[in-house]
């Protein structure tokens, strides 16, 4: 039984490592989505009826002015955390 708890401590402790580890090297390389990644997969949307291909110039401006934003908010958090 002390065996299986170790065990399961040092698994806990490197599943834990490796998260910090990915976390922090993939600091300022987050993916953006660019509009032929979007496009195909608006693409599987319309294939599957889940939306109209009318639609998809709006789509991706909103999609893109959420990125944009989102990608503003993770650079000013990012910055706050290295003061």
């Amino acid at each position: 039984m002390l065996v299986m708890i170790v065990v399961a401590c040092i698994a806990g402790l490197l599943c834990g490592i490796a998260l910090i580890w990915y976390l922090v090297t993939r600091g300022s390389r987050a993916a953006e989505v660019s509009e032929t990644d979007f496009d195909a997969e608006y693409d599987r949307l319309v294939a599957r009826g889940d939306a109209d291909e009318a639609g998809r110039d709006g789509a991706w401006r909103d999609f893109d002015a959420w990125q944009a934003t989102n990608e503003r908010e993770r650079l000013r958090w990012e910055e706050a955390g290295e003061e």
